[in-house]
């Protein structure tokens, strides 16, 4: 009797799908990696804005990246990978002597009052060779103005409170990267926040593992950054017109370099995660961060503003027990007063009771009252 051995074999089963329905769930199963980066980049962050430091500053490990990536930036702007100091050469040029004429110094459409003082014909007379003294220039004096901050409660945030609020505004204007601010009139040109972009870089980066930031795309962008606050703080104690010379030598190229590189970053970087938001917001607000090398005078950030409103922003919640516009309208002007008050070193407490006091009397006697008030006609008593 002949015994057979059945040998089973088992074969995987193959399933034939058309190209049309594998690209299908490939781009399925793509679209869930990007859900599930982004869930995990935003439990990233609600961790680190409930338990991590606020601050913005850069990690060690970071810092060399930030060398090499400044040598980076220079070579791109002098069109070589190995820029050497022997190898980049500054054109020298010239101050050129500041203007006498205060049309001259202000900006365009700035409001401004002439006052000449003429002498009498006797006093033009030479006392050395009894000649008729003649004009030759003008001496500007320039006049300090206080600074001043002011808060207006409007019901929503919709572009045409910003517009009515400015109507009598023209000049350069610091803001975010609110979009209903880029609806203005031509008449005033708003200047980004770099504070705002490296910021979303910052997030960008704590959403990747500790292990992973150092070289990462995230870490770049915040270099950058980072780098033109570094030379910002080197040019703090010059003039405006030195300022505004040293920035496009120093810092225009550092910029040209970022452009180039968030450009290319762009490609290869899902648009929705916390690093596309990021080079998103830099490329679309690029024309305003880029507005103060206009002008020396003008800041990099947006942070005197921001730390201006930080105690109002702190205390909101109090906000949703005044209910009536009226109420908010209230809040607004003790807030002007008491801001005003610290921008200009006063003790804001002195300050109220010493306005609050006199106020009611001064009022009654002079139209132009409220300019007895200003900070700069505040007693000795109110000074911090």
């Amino acid at each position: 009797m002949e015994n057979k051995k059945n040998t089973a074999t088992n074969n995987p089963e193959m399933v034939t799908i058309s190209r049309e329905e594998y690209e299908s769930q490939q781009a399925q199963l793509t679209e869930l990696k990007l859900q599930n980066q982004w869930l995990l980049e935003q439990l990233g962050l609600a961790k680190k804005r409930q338990f991590g430091a606020s601050s913005e500053r850069l990690q060690e490990g970071l810092m060399d990246q930030l060398v090499l990536m400044a040598n980076e930036a220079e070579a791109y702007a002098y069109g070589t990978k190995n820029a050497t100091e022997e190898q980049v050469k500054v054109k020298a040029h010239a101050r050129k002597r500041q203007s006498g004429n205060v049309l001259d110094i202000v900006p365009e459409g700035t409001p401004t009052e002439v006052v000449e003082h003429r002498l009498s014909e006797e006093e033009r007379i030479c006392d050395t060779c009894g000649s008729v003294m003649e004009e030759i220039g003008k001496e500007v004096l320039h006049v300090a103005l206080p600074d001043q901050r002011l808060c207006k409660y409007q019901p929503s945030r919709k572009a045409e409170h910003a517009e009515a609020f400015l109507k009598d505004f023209s000049g350069w204007l610091h803001a975010d990267g609110y979009q209903g601010y880029h609806k203005l009139p031509e008449k005033i040109r708003v200047v980004g926040c770099w504070a705002h972009a490296r910021r979303k870089f910052d997030e960008a980066l704590q959403t990747l593992p500790k292990d992973k930031r150092q070289g990462s795309l995230a870490a770049v962008g915040e270099c950058y950054c980072t780098k033109l606050f570094q030379l910002e703080e080197t040019l703090s104690k010059l003039t405006a017109e030195e300022r505004y010379t040293k920035r496009l030598e120093l810092e225009k190229p550092v910029l040209d370099a970022l452009l180039a590189w968030a450009e290319d970053a762009s490609a290869k970087t899902a648009p929705k995660s916390a690093l596309g938001k990021a080079l998103h917001y830099l490329r679309e607000q690029w024309p305003y961060l880029v507005r103060y090398l206009e002008d020396g005078r003008l800041e990099l950030s947006n942070n005197r503003a921001e730390r201006s409103i930080k105690p109002f922003v702190m205390g909101r919640k109090n906000w949703l027990f005044s209910n009536t516009p009226a109420g908010a309208q209230s809040s607004a002007v003790i807030y002007s007063l008491i801001e005003t008050a610290k921008e200009n070193d006063l003790d804001p407490y002195r300050y109220l009771v010493w306005l609050l006091h006199n106020a009611p009397e001064q009022s009654q006697k002079d139209e132009d009252w409220p300019e007895f008030f200003l900070p700069v006609n505040a007693p000795k008593e109110c000074r911090s």
